[in-house]
């Protein structure tokens, strides 16, 4: 598959004009974690910021297939329109986690950086959450 951006007449690169994004709209606390109580109170839809996590296409041209670290590349590539949540590499998940819970985080997702985009829960990726986060509790005690 053709990954290579189209070019115009003149041999420039065109900037993409349509995206496809994986992400998830977050209001920051005064931390900048993700707050869940207020992007559900409505109070705070101006502070509402789309965190991309992955690219799936870009003007039509399905980019599922390609290794999650070509697709973040491409990603990180358009500027500040864009708020790229900030991917770390190797054997830090327990780590990771550990200072997510910490930090009150929901936990985190772990993914295979050489694999293909796959919809839903699938073996490429590992979602570990924070048992004592407050998104776990309302679960618990049936406030969601």
């Amino acid at each position: 598959m053709d990954q290579t951006p189209p070019s115009d007449h003149r041999g420039r690169t065109q900037k993409p004009t349509a995206f496809v994004l994986d992400g998830e709209a977050v209001v920051l606390d005064g931390n900048g974690l993700a707050d869940f109580d207020r992007l559900m109170s409505r109070k705070y839809d101006a502070e509402v910021k789309l965190l991309a996590f992955d690219l799936l296409a870009v003007d039509g041209v399905d980019v599922r297939p390609a290794p999650l670290r070509e697709r973040q590349a491409r990603l990180a590539k358009s500027g500040e329109a864009i708020a790229l949540v900030e991917h770390l590499t190797g054997e830090i998940g327990p780590t990771m986690f550990e200072h997510a819970c910490k930090l009150g985080a929901e936990g985190i997702i772990s993914k295979r950086i050489d694999r293909a985009y796959r919809a839903g829960r699938c073996s490429h990726w590992l979602k570990s959450k924070n048992p004592d986060a407050p998104a776990m509790k309302r679960v618990w005690d049936d406030t969601w």
